[in-house]
């Protein structure tokens, strides 16, 4: 499904900068600054992802960190190739009120992968300003 979703997304910008839409969308794999800006706008405290990564991990790594990501991140944007481990989401249910013992009364918060949000907030990104300066 992420897959899926990923090949989507870049047929979207692809379609988005033909000349029916009027859109120009940065169709390259993702800078350093994309990363880095991705990366520091993570939430500190949030809970890790399901690769067990916190964003604390990717903000305190430093500009480091924000260069192998964007080496990462710019082989999978050229292969079309996401990792298996990214489409794989722990679910993990929270008590709202009530009864215990009920399902209905449980929220689902999904953990997903840390380094597929940054691509994800990378791709929004470029979509929005795009369709910003429209």
């Amino acid at each position: 499904m992420k897959l899926y979703c990923f090949r989507y997304l870049k047929l979207s910008i692809y379609c988005c900068n033909s000349s029916s839409i009027g859109w120009q969308i940065n169709i390259g794999p993702p800078s350093l600054s994309e990363v880095a800006n991705a990366i520091g706008n993570l939430k500190r405290g949030r809970a890790a992802g399901s690769d067990g990564l916190t964003p604390k991990i990717f903000k305190d790594g430093g500009p480091a960190v924000a260069a192998r990501l964007t080496e990462i991140l710019a082989r999978i944007w050229e292969l079309d190739v996401i990792p298996s481990d990214w489409s794989r989401t722990l679910i993990v249910p929270i008590f709202k009120k009530g009864q215990k013992s009920s399902c209905d009364n449980y929220r689902r918060i999904s953990l997903t992968n840390m380094v597929s949000k940054i691509l994800v907030l990378i791709i929004l990104r470029r979509l929005t300003k795009a369709r910003e300066e429209q």
